[in-house]
């Protein structure tokens, strides 16, 4: 009789070395093996050049990591020659060395980058998954709902908080100028005297929305948040805003709403 084998006696095969840096650092190791080759390469380059080049490309690395550090030093006047630099580049990029600074350049700038993509794909909060998915489970998947949940819901995941609640304004204002034309407004609010490109506004076309009786008081309670939430972040107005899942999930009920 053949000895059973017991599964305590199994051990779990050795995890990779890939895998066992986890996503992030496995991404993190392809990146910087990818800048080593980089900078190996350009230095060999830069070998062969002028000084001219060498200064190039270190100011590059300086202003690819400003970018996302230290934010006012791209206001100094030392950057003032380089984007002038940069734009020639990018104007010869075709051709022999102009080309090469250009990828060089460039170059320094998507390391830079990926880093940050990395850290944000990485760091993307577990939770907001659930309650996005949740929140698509619950709504009507029109054509113009999934369309703004196909945009809104990268900046939700990355924790772009701001930039999600002047999505959802954006959305709604977008919105209520389709359903609820000029022609409506007058003839619910009056004529009004309006000079160059002005028009009614959000606020306008929701209260007239709800005297047409196209939106509940609920509906336009929710509209109204969104408005003001979206005001206050395009202002940059000290008050914390309210979390960017709430002015989505009523972003899509004024949306609902008004597409019946």
């Amino acid at each position: 009789m053949s000895e059973e084998i017991s599964n305590e006696h199994l051990e779990p095969e050795p995890q990779g070395v890939w895998f066992s840096q986890g996503l992030s650092g496995a991404l993190d190791t392809a990146l910087q093996l990818f800048d080593e080759e980089r900078e190996a390469h350009y230095a060999k380059w830069i070998a062969q050049h002028s000084d001219e080049y060498r200064e190039r490309l270190k100011e590059a690395e300086s202003i690819s990591r400003a970018i996302f550090g230290d934010i006012e030093k791209l206001g100094s006047p030392t950057v003032t020659p380089f984007v002038e630099h940069l734009a020639k580049a990018r104007q010869h990029a075709g051709s022999g060395d102009d080309h090469a600074v250009s990828s060089a350049i460039f170059g320094a700038l998507q390391v830079q980058i990926g880093h940050k993509v990395i850290s944000a794909c990485c760091e993307a909060d577990g939770d907001r998954l659930v309650h996005l998915l949740l929140l698509m489970k619950r709504c009507e998947a029109s054509h113009k709902t999934t369309r703004f949940l196909r945009c809104v819901s990268r900046c939700y995941l990355f924790g772009f908080e701001a930039e999600c609640i002047a999505m959802c304004r954006a959305a709604i204002d977008a919105q209520f100028q389709a359903e609820i034309s000029n022609d409506d407004c007058i003839s619910v609010l009056g004529q009004r005297k309006l000079t160059g490109n002005q028009t009614f506004d959000l606020s306008d076309r929701v209260a007239v929305a709800v005297k047409m009786g196209r939106i509940t008081e609920e509906i336009r309670d929710k509209a109204t948040l969104v408005r003001k939430n979206g005001n206050d972040v395009l202002h940059m107005m000290p008050s914390t805003p309210r979390p960017a899942f709430n002015v989505i999930s009523d972003t899509l009920a004024v949306i609902d709403a008004l597409e019946q």
